[in-house]
C-alpha cells in the first residue's frame, strides 16, 4: 500500500516524465521547506538537478551524495535508497556506474568508497538481511569495484552458508579481482590464491566416480563450474610456468569425474572438447592428440551394423569437423618430423603416415561406409591438408609421403573438381596455393582454364557461374596479386629512378662523355622497358576486368536471377567485385597524374550491381570508401549508400571506421537537405553528425547493459561467461574508435561553428545536435596507464590478395591526395593521445561569444597549456624516432596499423 510519501514522490516523478523537472525541483522544495527529511528525497532531489537543463545543477547533487557518503554511514539501511544513489552519482560523475568507469579519476575513486562505506555500514547494521548483502554485492559488480565486490560475496557465502551460488560468486569475485589487479599490486597474488584453493575446494568434493550423483552443496555441480576451474587454473594456479599449467588442466579434463566422459562434462562437452585439443596443443603432446581426435574421426565413420556390437559411450558423435580435422593434421605433421625412427605408442613413422591416410581416404571412399555416405567439403579438404605436409616449405626438408598421397596441385585439383561450385572455395584452397612454385602455379592455372572453359560451353547454371568466379579469384590471387602497383621510375626523375633501380655509371667510373653517352643509353633503355611493363601489366588487367565482367552479365541471364527473391544477391556477384579490384588496380596503376576514368567505372559497376543485389555488402562497403576517393562523401553517408549497411549497436565499434575516419575534415559542412538524394531522410541522418551521434551513444549503452549482461550471468550460474562479460565491457571502454569518434565530434562542431563541448563556440550558432560531454583530463589516455584496444574490423572488406603483400583495402583505398584522402594509415593510440592535449588545450580558452575579443588564460591555464604543448612534442618525437628507427633497421618504413 503506497505512503503519502510514495505519493508525494510520485508526482515528482511524474513531473519528470512530462519533461519538466524545475516543477519537480520546486515539489521536492516545498516538502524539505515544510520540515520533511528523509535520505531518499535528498538523493532524489540529486536526481532531479542532474536532469535540469545546461548541467546547472550537477554541481550541488555531487554535494548532496558527497554528504550523504560522509553523514549517513549506518544511518541509510533500504535497497532502495542505496541503489538509487548509487545510480544518481554514478550519473553524476559521468560513468553511469558501468563497469570499471572511473578508476583512473579522482571523483570515480571517490564515489565508489563512499557507496562501499555506506553499504558496509548497513549491512552491519543489519547482517541477517540477505536480500541487503546479495544487493550489495550485485551493485559493486554492476559498479566494477571488483574489491567491494569480493568483500560483499565472502560476507554472503559465511553468512548464508546452504546457498551454494554464493559460494561460487565469492570465487568468481576473487579471480576478477585478481585479474583486474597490476601485476605489481602486494594483494593480487593473494586472491588469486584464494579463488584458487576454493575452487579446489570445490573439485576435491566431487566424488571419483564417473557416474555421480550424490553430490555436496558445496562441490562442482555443472560444466560452467568446470570452465571456471579450468579458468583459475589459466590466471592463479601456483604452477610455477605456462606449460605446469597446461598440464594441470589437462588433468581436469581428462578425469573421470569432471573429464569429457563424466556426466558433470557432458553438460558442454563441445565446449571442453575444445579445452581439451588446445590443451594438448599447448603441452605438445602430438601422439595423445594424434590418437584422440583419429579415434573421434574413424567413431563417426564406422558403419551401423559394427557399432551396434561396440559399447556405447553416450557422447555425441562429431565426426567430420574441421576442428578435429586440424588438429588431427596438424599433430600428424609434428609426429612426422618429431623421429624419423619412432612415432605414437611405439609405431614406426612409415606406420603413422599410412594410418593417417587411411583415415583420410575413409571419408573420401563413399564405398567404406555403409550406405555410400559421399565426400564432404572437411574431408575433402583434409586430404588437401595432409598432401600439405609433404610439400616442400621455407626452411623445411621434403618428407617422403606414403603410397597412395597425391601431390598437392592434384589434391587442390580434386577439391576444386568437387567443391569448385561453392563460395567457400577459395577461402579453402588459398593458403594452400601461396606454397605453389612456378610449375605448379602454370599446371593448376592450366587445369582451371580448362574447367571454366568446360562451364561457358555448358548450359548455364548456379553452380557453372560459381565454378568460373572461383576460376578468376584463383587467377587474381596467383596471377593479378604479384604485380606491382607502380613502376619503378615511372613519372619520377630519370636518375633518381635509376638510382632506384641500383644501376651504376659504367666500370664504376665518374661520369664523363663517354659516360654521359653510357647514362642516356641507359636511360632511353629504363623509359621503353618502364614503358613495356606498364602496357603489358594494363593488358592483363583490362583482359581480367572484361572476362569478370562478362561472367557478372552472363549471370544475369533470366533463368538464373528468376529463382531468386528481392533480397538475394545475384549469382555473379563476385565477378562484379573482381572487375571493379581490376580497374582500381588500373586507377593506381596511372598514379596521380592520370585520369579518374577507372574509378569512375568501377563505381558505374558497383552502383548496378546494387540495383539488382540491395544487399550486397562488399559492394556497399567499396561504393562507400570510392565515394570517399573521387570526393562525394556525402553520397558515401547517404541512406543509399551507407545507411542500407544497417549497421547497428557494436557493429558501429568495428566498421563505423569504414566511413568516419578524419570525417570531421572530409565532411566539413551540413549537406543540402534539398537534395533529392536527400529528401526521404531527417536532416541528422543525412548529414555525418547522425552518424557520430549513434556511434557515441553505443558506448553508453554498453556501460548500461555490459554490468545487467554480469549479473544475468552469475544468477543463472554462467561463471565460465562472466569473464568473456568483464573482458567485453574493458575493449568496448578502451575502444580506440570511441576515443576517435569523441575527437571528430568535437572538431566538427568547431568546424561548423558550434558548441563544442566545452562551452567553446566558433561562429556563432551552427548545428548543436552533436553529443560531446564535457572534456576532462581523465580522458587524455596515460603513456603507461591502459592501452587504447583497437576492435576495428580491418578485414571485413573481401580481399584475394596473396599473403604477405597487404590486404586489398590497405593497398588501394586508402591514398594520400585528393579531397577524400584517409591517408596510408589509420589513426591509432598515438593519434588519439595527441589530439586529446590538442582538445585538453581547446577547453583551457575562456567562453566567449563569437565575433568578440578573445578573454585572456588565466596563469593556471597557462602552465597547463605548457604542460600539454610538451606532450604534443613529446608524442611528435617520439614517433620520429620509431619512423627512422624502422627504416634503418629495414631499409624501408613498414606499416603500423594503429599507431599513427
Amino acid at each position: 500500500m503506497l505512503t503519502a510519501a510514495d505519493m508525494k514522490n510520485q508526482h515528482v516523478w511524474d513531473a519528470l516524465d512530462a519533461g519538466t523537472p524545475k516543477n519537480a525541483l520546486q515539489l521536492i522544495l516545498r516538502r524539505q521547506k515544510k520540515g520533511e527529511k528523509s535520505d531518499f528525497l535528498s538523493v532524489l532531489k540529486a536526481h532531479v538537478l542532474t536532469q535540469l537543463p545546461g548541467n546547472v545543477g550537477v554541481e550541488e547533487a555531487r554535494g548532496i551524495c558527497r554528504g550523504l557518503a560522509e553523514t549517513a554511514v549506518g544511518r541509510v539501511e533500504d535497497v532502495e535508497t542505496l541503489a538509487f544513489l548509487g545510480r544518481v552519482w554514478g550519473n553524476v560523475d559521468g560513468g553511469g556506474g558501468g563497469e570499471g568507469e572511473g578508476e583512473g579519476d579522482g571523483e570515480g575513486q571517490e564515489r565508489r568508497a563512499g557507496m562501499a562505506r555506506l553499504w558496509e555500514g548497513a549491512v552491519k547494521k543489519r547482517g541477517a538481511d540477505e536480500r541487503l548483502a546479495k544487493e550489495w554485492f550485485l551493485g559493486a559488480v554492476r559498479g566494477g569495484d571488483w574489491r567491494v565486490a569480493q568483500k560483499a560475496a565472502m560476507h554472503l557465502q559465511k553468512a548464508f552458508p546452504k546457498r551454494r551460488e554464493y559460494y561460487f560468486w565469492a570465487v568468481v569475485s576473487c579471480i576478477l579481482l585478481h585479474n583486474s589487479l597490476p601485476e605489481s599490486a602486494p594483494d593480487r597474488k593473494l586472491f588469486g590464491m584464494l579463488a584458487y584453493r576454493m575452487i579446489s575446494k570445490a573439485k576435491d568434493e566431487v566424488p571419483p566416480e564417473a557416474d555421480n550423483i550424490l553430490i555436496p552443496p558445496r562441490a562442482i555441480h555443472t560444466a560452467q563450474d568446470i570452465h571456471l576451474l579450468l579458468t583459475i587454473i589459466e590466471h592463479a594456479s601456483p604452477a610455477p610456468t605456462p606449460l605446469a599449467r597446461s598440464i594441470e588442466a589437462l588433468a581436469i579434463v581428462d578425469s573421470k569425474n569432471l573429464g569429457l566422459e563424466s556426466k558433470i562434462g557432458k553438460g558442454d562437452y563441445l565446449g571442453l572438447l575444445r579445452r581439451k585439443l588446445a590443451l594438448l596443443k599447448d603441452v605438445g603432446r602430438w601422439a595423445t592428440l594424434w590418437e584422440f581426435c583419429g579415434g573421434l574421426l574413424r567413431a563417426a565413420r564406422t558403419p551401423e551394423t559394427e557399432k551396434k556390437t561396440e559399447k556405447k559411450t553416450e557422447l555425441p558423435e562429431i565426426g567430420d569437423d574441421w576442428t578435429l580435422w586440424e588438429s588431427y593434421l596438424t599433430a600428424a605433421g609434428e609426429l612426422f618430423r618429431a623421429s624419423p625412427e619412432e612415432g605414437a605408442d611405439g609405431r614406426s613413422v612409415e606406420e603413422l603416415k599410412r594410418e593417417t591416410l587411411k583415415t583420410v581416404k575413409e571419408y573420401l571412399d563413399s564405398s567404406s561406409v555403409g550406405g555410400g555416405a559421399p565426400a564432404t567439403r572437411n574431408s575433402e579438404l583434409a586430404m588437401v591438408k595432409f598432401a600439405s605436409l609433404f610439400h616442400g616449405e621455407k626452411g623445411r626438408d621434403v618428407l617422403p609421403p606414403p603410397e597412395g598421397t597425391p601431390t598437392l596441385v592434384e589434391a587442390c585439383k580434386r577439391y576444386f573438381e568437387k567443391v569448385g561450385s561453392k563460395t567457400c572455395c577459395f577461402e579453402d584452397l588459398g593458403r594452400y596455393l601461396d606454397v605453389f612454385d612456378d610449375a605448379e602455379q602454370k599446371d593448376f592455372i592450366a587445369f582451371l582454364t580448362d574447367m571454366a572453359a568446360k562451364d561457358k560451353k555448358a548450359e548455364i547454371s548456379a553452380a557453372g557461374v560459381a565454378r568460373q568466379i572461383n576460376v578468376q579469384k584463383f587467377i587474381y590471387f596467383l596471377q593479378i596479386s604479384p604485380l606491382p602497383f607502380q613502376i619503378p621510375g615511372d613519372g619520377d626523375d630519370v636518375s633518381s629512378a635509376i638510382k632506384n633501380l641500383g644501376i651504376s655509371p659504367p666500370d664504376g667510373k665518374e661520369i664523363g662523355a663517354g659516360g654521359a653517352t653510357a647514362l642516356k643509353q641507359s636511360t632511353t633503355a629504363l623509359k621503353q622497358s618502364t614503358t613495356a611493363l606498364k602496357q603489358s601489366i594494363k593488358r592483363t588487367l583490362n583482359a581480367f576486368a572484361t572476362t569478370t565482367l562478362k561472367i557478372y552479365v552472363s549471370a544475369l541471364s533470366p533463368k538464373l536471377s528468376v529463382t531468386l527473391i528481392s533480397t538475394d544477391n545475384q549469382y555473379g556477384d563476385d565477378a562484379a567485385l573482381l572487375c571493379v579490384m581490376a580497374l582500381l588496380r588500373l586507377w593506381k596503376l596511372e598514379g596521380a597524374g592520370g585520369k579518374d576514368t577507372h574509378i569512375l567505372r568501377a563505381i558505374v559497376i558497383l552502383e548496378t550491381v546494387l540495383k539488382k543485389s540491395k544487399h550486397n555488402y562488399q559492394a556497399l562497403l567499396l561504393l562507400t570508401r570510392l565515394y570517399i576517393l573521387v570526393g562525394a562523401p556525402y553520397l558515401a553517408a547517404s541512406s543509399e549508400c551507407w545507411g542500407r549497411l544497417n549497421v547497428k549497436q557494436i557493429q558501429h565499434d568495428t566498421l563505423s571506421h569504414w566511413l568516419l575516419t578524419r570525417c570531421s575534415t572530409i565532411f566539413p559542412l551540413a549537406p543540402k537537405t534539398t537534395h533529392t538524394i536527400y529528401k526521404a531522410q531527417s536532416s541528422g541522418d543525412a548529414d555525418i553528425v547522425g552518424t557520430l551521434n549513434r556511434c557515441l551513444s553505443i558506448y553508453d549503452s554498453s556501460r548500461k547493459q555490459t554490468p545487467d549482461m554480469l549479473v544475468l550471468a552469475l544468477e543463472k550460474g554462467s561463471y565460465g561467461q562472466v569473464g568473456d562479460f568483464v573482458e567485453f565491457g574493458r575493449r568496448v571502454e578502451d575502444s580506440v574508435s570511441k576515443r576517435i569518434f569523441e575527437v571528430e565530434g568535437r572538431r566538427a562542431r568547431r568546424i561548423r561553428g558550434g558548441s563544442d563541448g566545452n562551452g567553446q563556440v566558433n561562429g556563432g550558432g551552427g548545428n548543436d545536435n552533436l553529443f560531446t560531454a564535457p572534456f576532462t583530463e581523465a580522458m587524455i589516455p596515460k603513456e603507461d596507464g591502459k592501452p587504447v584496444v583497437d576492435n576495428r574490423d580491418l578485414a571485413v572488406l573481401v580481399n584475394f590478395e596473396r599473403p604477405g603483400v597487404g590486404r586489398f583495402e590497405e593497398r588501394v583505398l586508402r591514398v594520400g591526395g585528393g579531397v577524400g584522402a584517409i591517408g596510408g594509415k589509420l589513426p591509432g593510440g598515438q593519434w588519439v593521445r595527441a589530439f586529446a592535449f590538442v582538445e585538453a588545450a581547446y577547453s583551457l580558452l575562456p567562453s566567449s561569444e563569437a565575433n568578440t575579443k578573445p578573454l585572456p588564460l588565466t596563469p593556471l591555464a597557462t602552465s597547463k597549456l605548457a604542460t600539454y604543448a610538451a606532450g604534443i612534442r613529446g608524442i611528435i618525437g617520439d614517433a620520429t624516432t620509431q619512423k627512422k628507427k624502422k627504416k634503418n633497421g629495414n631499409g624501408e618504413e613498414s606499416e603500423t596499423e594503429s599507431e599513427n
